[in-house]
């Protein structure tokens, strides 16, 4: 059996009944050579007991006869191939060739290799070469010697790298109904010492722990991190455990819970001990994926989050988009940015974004001011953002012009649901593409690959980025979320049909009542309203020093207990760093400067005070006098984003410090600025 056969098999399974000339058109064969294919399969099936294969005069293949419990026979009849039964591919045989070498605590012989996959040991030395080379594309040196065979010379870090490169470009992506059925990956994954059994095992501890901490990871990213706990396991089983490279502090992020959570289970399942480092290494690798869901907007330094709502005000002021940005939206576009930044710093590969070509051509202005407006990140890293991470951002901003501008009212609309395995980026940007069909179709659910396919919500519309079929539903494949037309007159053809069907089965009805979806007017960042109150606020207070100034503002948080005294010191004690600060133009607001307090120096609760100083004060040379001074403490929590959020929108533009120097009284100020946030 080779690949081709396998294919068939698998096509048996699913429909049970295939044409001749789709298998032909698949496989690119001719007739004759299908025909010959066929038969060895069916040589195969004799000695297995199975039913064979037959052409019809309808030239579509059958097997002879169809028991229930068929399909299962030859997914068992798939797992039990090995390299004596099954032909590698050159290709094939050089992939799991590399996989072994790497996995390898010691030499291995050519002769041992070529006993192992069932070749010539001439057949082995010819492949080594472009193992050699594969190998040090990735910084790892093929060693050989003379009696004693190969072995790789690497890091622990390096060599888990390229194996998981392996699994990642070797494994389908449909992997999570059953690797099992594809013989070169049930292979593949057979040199790691895994098979499916431990797989959904390490895929139900992720599901359960995705669901316990509020996150889920998107499609690609969830099997990719499957791969990772399976090769970790299997690296520490076989005493290889990799070097602490992670960064300094990395048990304050918001992914160590979850990282040590996993672990700790994927210890037990495997019989493992997992040492501190590896948890410390494994929350670096869950800070690189994509999430659907995130639960936290923790940031690691509160200038990052400044200078992100920075550049996000910027970007919306230059595309002339309203900065009233959904919350969810721009959460996640927090969060993004955040991990372009950890990326970045950890000196990590930069992420591929395989719709570059196609953002750039369509939305090339758009990628140009975010290019433009992405700087100062750029000036604070010392590295330029790769037109990958650019695109990224593209998208997210594109999603909220679609969002401004959508306007959908309800009514005889089918109920659809979207599937997609590019992360949550992509859902927003599929959303606003699918606005110009508002009128036909109501998105009310999203989903990935590896969720449940149960319909719970009377959907009758799927579209789908990949595979996936639902029970009541018609599914539309598109192959990229980047819909084309063909793309949406199908998807438009597959909905009016539906609502033809259903009206002529007195069915599809749908609620009466309008639903308005639109952003609203107003920011609506409810724990904001809830920071500031009148006693927080002073309009006219004199400070001969910038240090003075700042220890009003931490005064006026320690009256009402918003920070314990040390707070305040620590308040003060920060304005060097705020000269530097506002010597490289970074201030929000010309003639303003925040001061920030966190939990570990003294915050008890999140609070905003208000300083008006009696006369401007001059801190920079050349730069606008001071003349107001924002005290902000914080808790670590989820509304820390958000609260950054509403701080920005109200300083930004300067337009708010306008109005406060024509009042007076700290409560007209106070009701000014509450009615804002």
């Amino acid at each position: 059996m080779d690949y081709r056969e396998n294919a068939i098999i698998n096509a048996l399974i699913s429909r049970r009944a295939v044409p001749l000339s789709e298998l032909s058109d698949s496989l690119s064969v001719g007739n004759q050579y299908l025909l010959q294919l066929i038969s060895r399969m069916n040589t195969g099936f004799k000695v297995a007991g199975l039913p064979v294969a037959l052409v019809g005069k309808d030239r579509v293949l059958r097997l002879s006869d169809t028991p229930d419990d068929l399909p299962d026979r030859l997914r068992e009849y798939l797992a039990g191939c090995g390299y004596d039964t099954y032909t590698l591919t050159r290709s094939e045989r050089r992939t799991i060739l590399s996989l072994i070498i790497l996995n390898a605590t010691e030499h291995m012989t050519a002769e041992a290799l070529a006993d192992h996959l069932q070749v010539s040991r001439n057949t082995i030395l010819g492949d080594i070469g472009s193992v050699k080379s594969y190998l040090a594309d990735g910084g790892i040196d093929l060693d050989s010697q003379s009696g004693r065979g190969y072995v790789v010379r690497a890091s622990e870090s390096a060599i888990r790298a390229k194996i998981l490169e392996i699994l990642s470009l070797n494994l389908t992506r449909q992997h999570y109904i059953s690797v099992a059925t594809e013989v070169f990956q049930h292979l593949l994954m057979g040199e790691l010492c895994a098979d499916q059994t431990m797989l959904d095992s390490v895929r139900t501890i992720m599901k359960e722990e995705e669901n316990r901490h509020g996150c889920k990871l998107s499609d690609y990213s969830f099997r990719v991190t499957e791969y990772e706990l399976v090769l970790l396991a299997g690296r520490l089983k076989k005493g290889r455990v990799v070097e602490v490279a992670y960064l300094e502090g990395i048990e304050q992020s918001s992914k160590y819970a979850l990282s040590y959570d996993i672990l700790t289970r994927i210890g037990g399942l495997f019989g493992i001990e997992i040492p501190d480092h590896e948890v410390g290494y494994f929350v670096q690798f869950l800070r690189r994926k994509s999430y659907v869901q995130s639960s936290t907007k923790h940031v690691d330094e509160m200038q990052d989050l400044i200078l992100i709502e920075e550049v996000i005000f910027d970007v919306m002021r230059a595309l002339g988009i309203s900065f009233y940005l959904e919350n969810d939206l721009h959460n996640m576009l927090v969060d993004h940015m955040r991990s372009v930044i950890y990326r970045i710093r950890a000196d990590d590969r930069p992420i591929e974004n395989p719709l570059l070509k196609e953002i750039k051509d369509r939305y090339g202005t758009a990628f140009a001011v975010i290019r433009r407006c992405m700087k100062p990140i750029e000036d604070m890293l010392g590295e330029e953002l790769s037109d990958d991470e650019v695109a990224f951002l593209v998208m997210f901003f594109e999603a909220a012009i679609g969002q401004a501008h959508a306007e959908q009212a309800i009514s005889h609309k089918v109920r659809a649901l979207v599937v997609c395995d590019m992360g949550r980026t992509v859902f927003k940007y599929l959303r606003s593409q699918l606005s110009s069909l508002r009128d036909l179709i109501d998105i009310v659910d999203e989903r990935t690959g590896h969720d449940d396919s149960s319909n719970d919500g009377d959907i009758q519309m799927v579209i789908s980025t990949l595979a996936y079929e639902m029970e009541g539903a018609m599914t539309v494949l598109v192959s990229s979320p980047m819909l084309t037309q063909a793309d949406l007159a199908a998807i438009q053809a597959c909905a009016l049909r539906i609502l033809m069907d259903s009206a002529e089965e007195g069915r599809g009805e749908v609620s009466p009542m309008q639903r308005l979806l639109m952003l609203d007017k107003l920011p609506t960042w409810d724990h904001s309203t809830s920071i500031l109150s009148g006693d927080r606020i002073d309009l006219g207070r004199g400070a001969a020093t910038l240090e003075e100034a700042l220890e009003v503002a931490g005064s006026l948080l320690n009256r009402d207990g918003s920070v314990a005294r040390e707070a305040v010191s620590f308040m003060r004690d920060g304005a060097d760093g705020l000269r530097d600060r506002l010597q490289g133009g970074r201030a929000i607001c010309p003639g303003c400067v925040i001061s920030y307090v966190d939990e570990e120096h003294g915050a008890l609760t999140d609070a905003l005070s208000v300083v008006r100083l009696q006369a401007p004060l001059q801190v920079v040379p050349e730069q606008e006098p001071i003349r107001y001074v924002i005290g902000f403490s914080y808790l670590e929590s989820d509304h820390l984003s958000d609260m950054l959020h509403a701080i920005i929108f109200l300083l930004r533009d300067g337009s708010i410090i306008s109005i406060l120097d024509m009042l007076d009284e700290p409560l007209e100020a106070y009701n000014y600025i509450s009615r804002i946030i």
